[in-house]
């Protein structure tokens, strides 16, 4: 597997010519692996898939359109390949992979629990221009979840620095914020902290800053 960076995740392809497409595999949460190593990205001709196959555009590897399918059936793999647990990649691939392996899954498992609308129980549809799938019926549209990625506390010696909500009639002081993502995005720790201080200084927010000491 290539050792690199260069990753521009996208749900569309940019116009202009591209290169042959790479495949990661995903069926029941697992990650086809090629047998004996950590290794995820298969070229076209080294995975056969169906059309009818639900295939998710990720981005841009190596100016590579990457996808990832859903075989659906663990059976259905190349005879030098296996299926693997995302979480045992950990340690064994370095970060970049191992946040593609975690974003792929999560897209599959997203797009497998929202073909049906949460709302009315009708079939749902593939949007075009970003990641989403809408109910005709009722009109509700079903994006990726987004998670907190990071949980912040700011620290000056012995004191950490807390914050009362105004809104709020708990007393209860908290740490600051979390920093939100969506699914497999990849945030620098000093992206998020440019996050943090764009979300505590916007102009009227009225939060209560309070110096608590540690116990």
């Amino acid at each position: 597997m290539t050792l690199t960076n260069d990753f521009y995740p996208c749900s569309s392809l940019p116009e202009g010519p591209l290169l042959e497409p790479l495949l990661i595999a995903v069926a029941e949460m697992k990650l086809l692996c090629f047998e004996g190593t950590q290794r995820f990205l298969f070229e076209s001709m080294q995975l056969p898939v169906d059309k009818c196959v639900h295939q998710h555009l990720l981005g841009l590897y190596n100016q590579r359109p990457c996808y990832v399918v859903d075989i659906g059936v663990l059976s259905r793999i190349p005879n030098d390949a296996q299926w693997r647990e995302v979480r045992s990649l950990l340690g064994h691939v370095d970060d970049f992979h191992f946040n593609l392996a975690g974003r792929a899954t999560q897209i599959i498992q997203w797009d497998r629990d929202h073909r049906f609308c949460g709302c009315c129980g009708s079939p749902t549809s593939l949007t075009d221009g970003d990641r989403s799938r809408f109910c005709h019926n009722c009109n509700q549209l079903f994006y990726p979840r987004i998670s907190p990625c990071a949980i912040v506390v700011i620290t000056r010696g012995e004191h950490c620095l807390l914050a009362h909500l105004m809104a709020t009639r708990d007393a209860l002081a908290k740490i600051i914020s979390n920093v939100f993502i969506p699914t497999g995005y990849h945030v620098q720790a000093e992206k998020n902290a440019n996050l943090l201080l764009q979300s505590l200084f916007k102009p009227g927010k009225r939060n209560l800053l309070v110096l608590a000491a540690f116990n």
